[in-house]
């Protein structure tokens, strides 16, 4: 009996209790910061996917003056510009305008088994294209009838990889 109650009264080896208990609290924590990072590092990928379909189909539009070529060619570069299975949407919301939406299942590393079903992660750009301003045209091509320049206004950027 005496050595029970000393062995009850004994606080050596309290750390390791509290770590059993604790330690798969840490374990969920950094799984939960994995995953949720990993989710917005793959909407920022489809953000510039999306943002990439719609300035291509904005200058496809501008290039043949043809909704069905502009939507064909936004969702090539989009699709392109994803890696994995994603789902492409463009449409023409209103004159002058393409919208282009991507969306993708995102992976869970640690929460898989936690969540039901993975979140879908979306993204959407809108290009906007206007004639007759008098700024000059992006290129030759691009050159109204007139001779009045064609702009393109996007939410994405276009640039030279290096």
């Amino acid at each position: 009996m005496k050595l029970l109650r000393r062995f009850l009264n004994s606080d050596s080896g309290a750390f390791t209790a509290i770590f059993a208990v604790m330690m798969p609290v840490f374990i969920a924590g950094a799984g939960l910061a994995v995953d949720v990072g990993f989710w917005y590092s793959s909407k920022r990928d489809l953000q510039n996917a999306a943002d990439a379909g719609a300035l291509a189909g904005g200058y496809e539009f501008i290039r043949t003056n043809s909704q069905g070529f502009a939507i064909t060619e936004a969702n090539s570069v989009a699709a392109k510009n994803v890696d994995g299975p994603s789902q492409v949407t463009t449409i023409f919301p209103a004159t002058k305008r393409i919208q282009v939406t991507v969306q993708a299942t995102a992976d869970t590393f640690f929460l898989g088994s936690v969540v039901s079903s993975p979140p879908v992660i979306r993204a959407s750009a809108l290009a906007e294209f206007t004639e007759g301003e008098t700024k000059p045209p992006a290129s030759r091509d691009r050159l109204a009838p007139g001779g009045e320049g064609r702009r393109i206004k996007g939410s994405g950027r276009v640039g030279r990889g290096g």
